[in-house]
């Protein structure tokens, strides 16, 4: 709906269309004698409008969205409103948009209380997952607003409060309240229970006897980043270089005493900002030290050089993960308007979703630092009882049978992967660096390829993958595809509000078939890659333990890593505008990330566009070598996206450095 400037008064048109009906929008005519343009609530055509909006026009883009979107792309909740809030330049004014409802959605049945004590329960989570209430018998998990990432926590919470296994897809195949708690009253009572996890001590308070332990272990997540390195003899895991990070270009008052009194904030908050990192060939541990004060680090500069001197401040002040200075803060102003804002956290203790909760809280405790008034934050979860949980046997659920046996049918008979022939790495004499390579699709180039992707339903993972895919097949012929990949889904909403590294590696073993176009690999790259997720109850390393196929596959394939990244949360500074960076960005003013892959490509939707991002070793490929990569990518998402029937191997050709590595002729 929007305010119809043409008219007298003031009036609005409410717009209704359907998808091939866009050049013919439907008007709603006014009455002759229009009421005052803010009378909304004493005027029955204006009430109707909003009425037949909430009541039909609601359930009608949801079924829509459900029928052309994936679901991590669809919407998980809608707001109605009589006219969108502008800004003085008559921009939308998004800080005065309202915030949905929590009451219930419109849905296309009545309402109907869950009526047995199960029904309830049920009915219970969903409100606590998807902040609606009251949740009807009937009501869909999905059209409530819930995600893939909500089903996992909503598999966990079930799990505890039953205690019972509850497969994540169960809350997909079986999504009303009703049908859940049929389920588990029935085939959920005859599963094994869930263990649960060991009381955990909370750090300030001490066990019984009033010692407090120092030592923590290393994650599941950080042993694996550990182990990439130590088996490359790389060396970068332990140093100051290994950083997740974002710099941002402010112009706008900065009010540098309360930034600075926010990041202190901050890190008293965070467990993880402030943990020592003890890593040696034969030992490695973490310890949770004191917040430390006077975080944020000043400069001044004039604008020309302001980059310099962020990167003169970064080598003067490295972090130093074994001492617990594993985030810092750099500040670089040229004048009273214009900063350089520079945020570092070792990667051992961050991930990208952690950079993003950073982000977040950083806006939230300096705005209201700024005003004069006490953060009201709400007390962040505790780091420690995060690895306790992830460390101890004890708290974990016992592995399924069936993954065990999936992912044993997987790896037998796939050999190791080899991307770059072995005898060339040999005789290399290159030192061990970290470099960056990027491109970006248009929007207008990336369109057609988005939308064959949202008409498959699958996610923009599933849909690079594939390309992706399609790359390695054609530089190594070999139609088993191995590629390591991350899982960055927290499962509970603790973990979704604690720093920390907790990606879950996994190994993908997909296979590639030659001769299928766009429109017939996505749906089947899909169906396989949700299969590989949904035998979960191991992780990587654990699985490796049972599976020595596994093992010697994870060991010997070299480090080739995809993942895509969600668009970021930014930083927002009151009074000021702010211009984000990262290493996926060309302008990033920081220092490059040391990382221990071989090769890792990064896909991100940016406004419609998708970047590319290649992070490489340059002793194990030439930057060229990554801009065919991403080149080809690129080719295919164009190509293939205008004309999805064309074969993906015939759309592409293999490397030519490679090739020539291979001896292989044409």
């Amino acid at each position: 709906m929007s305010r119809a400037a043409g008219w007298p008064g003031g009036e609005f048109d409410a717009v209704f269309c359907r998808p091939n009906e866009v050049d013919r929008p439907v008007r709603w005519i006014r009455p002759e004698h229009p009421a005052p343009p803010r009378a909304l609530v004493n005027d029955p055509v204006r009430r109707y409008v909003i009425a037949t909006a909430t009541g039909k026009l609601v359930p009608q883009v949801r079924r829509y969205a459900a029928e052309h979107l994936a679901e991590p792309e669809r919407p998980s909740a809608y707001v109605v409103l009589p006219r969108l809030p502008l800004t003085p330049h008559g921009k939308v004014d998004r800080s005065a948009l309202p915030e949905p409802a929590t009451s219930r959605p419109p849905l296309p049945y009545p309402y109907e209380a869950p009526v047995t004590t199960v029904e309830h329960q049920v009915a219970e989570v969903f409100a606590e997952l998807l902040g609606v209430n009251p949740v009807g018998l009937h009501d869909d998990f999905v059209q409530l607003g819930g995600d893939s990432l909500l089903a996992v926590r909503a598999a966990v919470r079930l799990g505890q409060r039953f205690a019972v296994e509850v497969p994540t897809r169960s809350v997909f195949t079986m999504p009303s309240v009703a049908q859940l708690a049929a389920w588990l009253t029935t085939e959920g009572a005859a599963r094994p229970a869930v263990r649960q996890p060991a009381t955990v001590v909370d750090d300030r308070a001490g066990d019984s006897t009033g010692a407090v332990p120092d030592r923590l272990p290393l994650t599941p997540s950080q042993i694996l980043v550990w182990m990439h390195d130590l088996q490359r003899g790389l060396g970068v895991v332990p140093g100051p270089e290994c950083t997740v990070a974002a710099t941002y270009r402010v112009t706008g008052p900065v009010d540098v005493a309360a930034l600075g009194e926010a990041v202190d904030a901050l890190v008293r908050r965070h467990e993880a900002l402030r943990t020592a990192l003890y890593l040696q060939p034969d030992e490695g541990y973490q310890v949770i030290g004191p917040p430390p004060r006077s975080v944020l680090r000043t400069a001044s500069a004039t604008h020309a050089d302001a980059a310099v001197v962020l990167d003169r401040l970064q080598t003067d002040h490295p972090l130093q993960p074994r001492s617990g200075r594993v985030f810092a803060a750099d500040l670089v102003s040229t004048g009273e308007v214009r900063h350089l804002l520079s945020l570092r956290i070792h990667h051992m203790v961050c991930d990208d979703r952690s950079l993003h909760l950073i982000e977040q809280e950083l806006t939230q405790l300096y705005r209201e630092i700024r005003a004069g008034g006490r953060p009201r934050l709400d007390k962040a979860p505790s780091y420690r009882s995060a690895i306790t949980q992830a460390t101890n046997p004890q708290g974990q659920r016992p592995p399924d049978p069936a993954d065990l046996v999936y992912w044993a049918g997987k790896v037998t008979g796939v050999q190791p992967l080899e991307l770059v022939p072995r005898s060339h790495l040999s005789g290399t004499d290159l030192a061990h660096r970290t470099r960056v390579r990027t491109t970006l699709v248009p929007a207008p180039e990336a369109e057609p390829f988005l939308r064959a992707a949202r008409d498959a339903r699958v996610t923009l993972y599933t849909a690079l993958y594939t390309i992706l895919s399609s790359i390695m097949y054609a530089d190594t012929r070999d139609a088993d595809i191995k590629l390591f990949c991350a899982d960055a889904a927290r499962p509970t909403d603790e973990l979704d509000r604690t720093v920390g590294l907790f990606l879950s590696p996994l190994l993908m073993c997909t296979r590639f078939v030659p001769g299928r176009g766009l429109a017939e690999s996505l749906p089947a790259v899909g169906d396989e890659l949700r299969e590989a997720l949904g035998h979960d109850s191991l992780p990587l390393l654990a699985l490796c333990q049972q599976i020595p196929e596994l093992l010697a596959l994870y060991g010997q394939s070299q480090a080739v890593v995809f993942e895509t990244l969600v668009p970021p949360a930014g930083l927002a500074l009151a009074d000021c505008s702010v211009q984000r960076s990262d290493p996926f960005d060309p302008d990033f003013a920081g220092r490059l990330c040391q990382i221990p892959t071989d090769l890792t490509i990064v896909g991100r939707e940016e406004d419609g566009a998708i970047r590319l991002c290649g992070l490489y070793d340059e002793a194990f490929a030439p930057p060229s070598y990554v801009d065919s990569v991403l080149a080809r990518m690129r080719e295919l998402i164009v190509t293939c996206g205008n004309d999805e029937r064309l074969p993906l191997d015939a759309a592409i050709q293999p490397d030519p450095w490679l090739a020539a590595l291979r001896g292989w002729d044409g």
